[in-house]
């Protein structure tokens, strides 16, 4: 019985996550359709000028005196430099973001709360109103979804298995946040704010390590 009861979780667990994998594919292959476009407006192209007229001190520069951080125009100006200056390249900049969301959604989402939750995840980083508008401009938005999403993600890992590289992660993933979007890092303030009141609370011997 314990055997046949092993073989059908195994053969629900595949099931599962060949469906994840094909919402996946269908989601992505949906937002990269709508790159093939030169449809701009007054941000993207300061994003598209910012990414191929200047250099990287130049950006470090710019950004100094602008309302948004440089990691975004990094990941901008890397791809300009690697696959040229077309616009599907740089719109494909946002859409990897959406991908990397739906990635965890299939990995660390799927493990921790299960099938129906990361399939909701995948669903909404395509469909959500603001996904499909803002995850295929040159701008940084889908980058700090994805940042603040895997500093939670990793976030509660740490709290929960306490693992060193999870701690490192959540730390990496939230810096990639605050310097993608100021707004985000005050997501990811929130973040902290839970985590240490979770420690606070249940779990003190953490405090040194947070």
């Amino acid at each position: 019985m314990k055997f046949l009861q092993w073989e059908k979780d195994e053969l629900k667990f595949k099931r599962e996550k060949v469906l994840l994998f094909v919402e996946g594919i269908l989601s992505s292959i949906l937002l990269i359709s709508v790159c093939f476009n030169n449809n701009i407006w007054w941000d993207e192209a300061y994003t598209y000028d910012m990414a191929v007229n200047y250099g990287w001190k130049e950006i470090i520069m710019r950004t100094a005196r602008d309302v948004h951080p440089p990691l975004y125009y990094f990941l901008v100006k890397l791809a300009v430099i690697l696959f040229g200056n077309k616009l599907f390249v740089l719109k494909m900049v946002s859409v990897s973001a959406c991908i990397a969301i739906m990635a965890l959604g299939m990995t660390k989402v799927y493990k921790r709360f299960g099938y129906k939750t990361s399939c909701l995840l995948l669903f909404l980083s395509c469909f959500a109103p603001q996904m499909a508008v803002y995850g295929v401009q040159l701008r940084m938005y889908s980058w700090a979804s994805f940042f603040v999403l895997a500093s939670a993600i990793y976030g509660y890992e740490a709290l929960s298995e306490n693992k060193k590289c999870d701690w490192v992660l959540f730390v990496l993933f939230s810096l990639g946040g605050g310097y993608t979007l100021y707004f985000a890092f005050i997501s990811i303030s929130c973040i902290y704010l839970t985590i240490l009141i979770a420690i606070l609370a249940k779990r003190r011997e953490l405090l040194k390590r947070f």
